[in-house]
């Protein structure tokens, strides 16, 4: 697994934009456990010279906030800042970023963490351990950080509120298989709106609406990167020439009149109940 370590603004800018940006952030607390972020300027004399710097710490008063916000902050700072967070032992260390997560009452929450190398080696860096171990973490890690980074530029280019929620779900997921399907050519998060749509369909049948639950839509997330396989693109066939067809000339005086006729009712019927339908297939807009 990649450790993520920054010493200035810029590089903790780089490492944030990794991350789903709606992901809660926390520093981490030998004594208090987990804390809202906050930071503070710092200055130290030596030599007659003046060193300053921005220190990461605990705070207890501020309401936790999300990366996003925490962005926002960081936007207003000098990137080439330098930033530390200070140990136990009040020595000054680089900043490290992490996962963390836990399942309570069947729903699972994760949450990034920033720490101090002795936090970090204490209590995070035994996942980078086992990935010396066994040399296959690497890979995984390769595949997430593509497979995140090409859910963004996805997001990006174009989205919407089902679609970001479907992105916010995938970000926090940690199945091999999953990511892989993300990396797969050609799925993507619109396609799997579009299959869990297709699901709710069949589930609705006749009925005129359909109420799906978010574990049933997230699993059919899973369904369509982990097990769905695409259609197979059809070979265009090759147009045959059409034999030219002579057009037959009207006398001049041949006129035809042209009345602007409105839809018969079974015709303007059915555009009425195609609209209808459609409005009735927003699946997300009942979950």
């Amino acid at each position: 697994m990649t450790i993520l370590k920054a010493d200035t603004i810029q590089q903790l800018q780089e490492h944030l934009s990794k991350f789903d940006k709606n992901l809660p952030v926390a520093v981490f607390d030998c004594d208090r456990g987990y804390m809202s972020v906050a930071f503070k300027k710092e200055e130290k004399i030596k030599n007659g010279k003046s060193f300053q710097w921005l220190t990461f710490y605990a705070h207890e008063t501020i309401q936790m906030y999300d990366i996003k916000t925490l962005q926002g902050y960081l936007s207003k700072l000098p990137l080439q800042a330098p930033i530390a967070k200070k140990t136990e032992n009040d020595e000054y260390t680089s900043l490290y970023l992490s996962i963390d997560s836990m399942r309570e009452n069947g729903k699972f929450y994760q949450w990034l963490v920033l720490s101090d190398e002795l936090e970090y080696d204490r209590f995070f860096r035994q996942h980078d351990t086992k990935t010396e171990e066994n040399h296959t973490e690497p890979v995984l890690e390769n595949c997430i950080e593509q497979a995140l980074e090409k859910m963004l530029s996805e997001i990006k280019q174009e989205s919407s509120q089902p679609i970001e929620r479907i992105h916010q779900w995938l970000c926090k997921q940690t199945n091999q298989e999953l990511f892989k399907g993300i990396l797969t050519e050609g799925k993507t998060l619109k396609g799997a709106f579009t299959y869990c749509s297709d699901q709710a369909r069949k589930m609705a049948k006749n009925s005129p609406s359909v109420m799906v639950e978010d574990d049933s839509v997230f699993q059919w997330v899973s369904d369509y990167f982990i097990h769905y396989e695409l259609p197979k693109a059809k070979p265009k066939k090759k147009a045959k020439a059409q034999p030219k067809v002579k057009k037959k000339v009207e006398p001049v005086n041949n006129v035809t009149k042209v009345t602007n006729q409105e839809p018969s009712a079974n015709e303007k019927g059915g555009v009425e109940q195609q609209e209808e339908n459609e409005q009735q297939l927003e699946l997300f807009a009942t979950i």
